[in-house]
Formats: structure tokens, C-alpha cells, sequence
């Protein structure tokens, strides 16, 4: 398609969804076409899922309704990023979205972190916080989620009492 602005000037728009290869024919005013028409090698690179893993806790661990725990995800994507953060739950309670970051460069290795304090979350021993980490990229016009496993913190009480007592022994 001729350009308005400069009529020597010609814009082609190609979806690529798959590798092609293309070659360009041009004709002149007196009809010639070129001998040597040049090819056009596209490749097509598909956008793969974003890439999300909890660094730390990396297992499931026990807290006192007084700690502070800092959980710790690695986060990247092959293209880019929409944003990436942390969800949990305490109990029975609303589900929480902490959102950390809402954009990152074309494979670049995000640490995201985000304190959790116990005390202010109102903690009680024997409760349950499940949380996990995502990141989210774009796939054609919509919005994809890719999720670590879920991971629990039990919440213990903050003293307890341990007692020694004399084994039976049948000898």
C-alpha cells in the first residue's frame, strides 16, 4: 500500500504467527522487474508462559503470632511482564493480593519480596496462612497467570512448655 504522505513509499502490515520466508518482486513504471528479488527470512518466536518460583520459605514452616516472615519469589517472562506479586490467606478470611511490580524488561530475573508480620495479619496459634506467588504476561489481547504451588505457615503458640520425664525401661 502507497504511503499518502510519500507515494514512493510503500507499508506493508504482516501477522506473523508462524516462521516464513518471503520474497519482495517489484516492477518500475515500464513494467521491469527486478532480477534479484530479495528474500525476507521471518522467524516466529513463541511467548511462553511467564516463569515463577518461590525462593524462600521453600518449604512449609512455623511462625509464632509475634514474627515477621519475608517470603521471596523469582520472577521473569521471555517477553515482558504485567505484574507479578504475592496472594494469601489467613484462616477463613478474604483472600489477599499483594501486587510488587507491574512491569519488567524481556527476561530479566525479578526478585520480589514481601513481608508478612503476624501481629498486624491479628495471628492467632493454630491458624493456617496459605499464600503462593504469580506473574502474569500477555497472550494475544488477554491477560495469563502462571502460579507457584501453594504453601502453608502454621501459626503456633508463642510459648510452650516441653516436660522431661523418666523413660520405662524393661531392663
Amino acid at each position: 500500500m502507497a504511503d499518502s504522505a510519500v507515494p514512493s513509499l510503500y507499508k506493508a502490515t504482516i501477522t506473523l504467527n508462524r516462521s516464513q520466508r518471503l520474497k519482495l518482486y517489484l516492477k518500475d513504471y515500464a513494467d521491469r522487474e527486478n532480477k534479484h528479488p530479495p528474500e525476507f527470512i521471518l522467524t516466529a518466536i513463541p511467548n511462553r508462559p511467564p516463569s515463577v518460583r518461590m525462593n524462600f520459605p521453600s518449604r512449609d514452616v512455623e511462625v509464632s503470632p509475634l514474627e515477621e516472615l519475608q517470603l521471596t519469589a523469582r520472577v521473569s517472562d521471555d517477553f515482558r511482564l504485567v505484574r507479578y506479586g504475592i496472594r494469601y490467606q489467613v484462616g477463613g478470611a478474604e483472600e489477599t493480593e499483594v501486587v510488587l511490580g507491574k512491569s519488567g524488561a524481556p527476561s530479566e530475573k525479578i526478585t520480589a519480596s514481601h513481608l508478612l508480620a503476624f501481629e498486624d495479619l491479628n495471628a492467632e496459634p493454630d491458624q493456617l496462612l496459605s499464600y503462593y506467588a504469580f506473574a502474569e504476561d500477555r497472550y494475544f489481547d488477554q491477560s495469563r497467570r502462571v502460579t507457584t504451588q501453594l504453601r502453608f505457615i502454621d501459626v503456633r503458640p508463642v510459648k510452650r512448655s516441653f516436660e522431661v520425664t523418666e523413660a520405662s525401661g524393661g531392663t
